[in-house]
């Protein structure tokens, strides 16, 4: 039998979010976009990311879905004086490497973005009581995968984040 607790989460997940701040990593591409096209759909004010010139003009496309939208949400970029009610990461690099390939350089790179890059101490200033992180982790960080072993690792601390 469902917990009352479990059915308020449930159910605050299609809350309206007007007035609310959200940054979602890497919501230029992928599921990253979808959630946050969802959190603008639902009045959110959305920071869109994106990491290289070829996923900028993809942010942009994100950025004008939300403000084409009929529920005053919209797509904007970062400002150090911003409220940041929700940060949902998600972008990660899952690059490939038998274990036999990987060094201590590659090591220190994957577990600093996708480890590391989790907690972010510049966004806690920013964060109201009541602020949400949210972490998307992968299935890999319950299952070993072939040349996925740093990334299985990163994604397990997720877990325990």
């Amino acid at each position: 039998m469902p917990s009352t607790n479990n059915s308020s989460q449930l159910s605050s997940l299609s809350a309206n979010l007007g007035g609310k701040t959200a940054i979602v990593t890497g919501s230029s591409i992928d599921i990253d976009a979808g959630i946050a096209v969802d959190l603008g759909r639902r009045g959110a004010a959305v920071v869109i990311t994106y990491t290289s010139e070829r996923s900028r003009d993809a942010a942009y496309s994100v950025a004008k879905t939300i403000d084409d939208s009929i529920s005053g949400g919209k797509g904007l970029p970062a400002s150090p004086q911003d409220t940041i009610d929700i940060l949902i990461h998600n972008a990660a690099d899952g690059e490939d490497r038998f274990l036999e390939d990987v060094t201590g350089e590659f090591f220190n790179k994957m577990t600093d973005l996708n480890l590391k890059g989790v907690y972010d101490p510049r966004v806690v200033p920013h964060m109201p009581r009541g602020g949400r992180i949210v972490l998307i982790t992968s299935a890999a960080a319950r299952m070993g995968v072939t040349q996925k072993s740093v990334y299985v690792v990163t994604k397990a601390g997720h877990k325990a984040f």
